[in-house]
């Protein structure tokens, strides 16, 4: 994983979700393709999971039979005012658990996290020894055999950003979920099931109600 502390994980979901996790180690991870195409939650579907670049536009071009019209960025006449061109590579694929990272910088500009995470689900689970936890899962990952990685998302502005991405790069409107994924490869575009088993003794369960009601203090 990423040289990031992370001092607590917080998974969101329905509760009966959540129970699973924390008494059978109940790890469902669901594809790219199932994030990008997925209809209306907003706090869930990425248009743009699986890009591999972006650039920005900076003049545009267009033809029609005699006739061109240009259009630039800064420009009085025909002002270009935003455009992107994405790269998506089809060989990316593959599955994601998401969780939400408490780091030491949430720490500094906040004492609690952003109240749109409640809309995960009405209950959530505590990670209270990250280590560990991810510990048991990289376990079990390394049994089945599959090529996976841990990381800590990393936001950017699809105004301004050129350059490559890849499963751990989101657009900046996702920052507030300050997330944690785990990523593993796989061609079968299916969802994979992990089981680590109860992971009760490094956990608390808890009603969503009480999410904006925690509060964090950096000693």
């Amino acid at each position: 994983m990423d040289k990031v502390t992370i001092h607590y994980l917080i998974k969101i979901g329905k509760k009966e979700h959540i129970e699973n996790l924390r008494n059978r180690g109940f790890l469902y991870l669901n594809t790219l393709d199932f994030f990008k195409e997925m209809e209306k939650d907003e706090q869930r579907k990425d248009i743009h999971e699986g890009i591999q670049r972006i650039e920005q536009i900076t003049t545009l071009e267009i033809s029609w039979e005699d006739k061109k019209f240009e259009f630039r960025k800064d420009s009085k006449e025909g002002t270009l005012s935003s455009g992107q061109f994405r790269i998506t590579n089809p060989n990316v694929k593959g599955n994601i658990y998401s969780m939400i990272g408490v780091k030491p910088e949430l720490f500094e500009l906040h004492d609690s996290l952003d109240k749109r995470n409640a809309e995960f689900g009405d209950a959530y689970l505590l990670i209270t020894n990250t280590k560990e936890f991810i510990r048991r899962i990289e376990s079990e990952i390394k049994k089945r055999k599959l090529n996976f990685k841990f990381g800590v998302v990393k936001y950017y502005d699809e105004q301004k950003f050129n350059g490559d991405l890849d499963a751990f790069c989101k657009p900046k409107k996702f920052e507030h979920q300050s997330e944690v994924r785990i990523f593993i490869e796989s061609n079968k575009n299916e969802p994979l099931i992990l089981e680590i088993g109860s992971v009760a003794d490094i956990s608390k369960i808890y009603e969503i109600s009480q999410f904006e009601k925690m509060k964090f203090v950096l000693e």
